[in-house]
């Protein structure tokens, strides 16, 4: 290669740096953004939201069988105290 060419070689590739390196830091830019949103903006939503459902929930553990025993014992009562209204009703 003579001299000429190498320079317009040169000259053609900083001719054209500039927009390449303004669009590298426009992509590197939204990566960012984009990273951070998904990394950081919606870990903070999340965090948000179960703060605020966990006030709703119950911490404690149910004995479901136990649970079931005394709720067929109360509705038991309830029953057998309608029984007793209806019989000894003299209407």
């Amino acid at each position: 290669m003579d001299k000429k060419n190498t320079h317009k070689i040169t000259t053609a590739i900083i001719s054209r740096l500039e927009w390449t390196t303004t669009f590298i830091v426009i992509i590197a830019i939204l990566v960012c953004i984009f990273f951070l949103y998904n990394n950081l903006y919606q870990c903070l939503g999340d965090i948000n939201v179960l703060s605020r459902i966990k006030g709703q929930v119950a911490v404690k553990v149910v004995d479901m069988k136990l649970w079931e025993k005394i709720k067929n014992a109360d509705e038991a009562k309830k029953q057998a105290l309608e029984m007793t209204d209806i019989k000894n009703n003299p209407f």
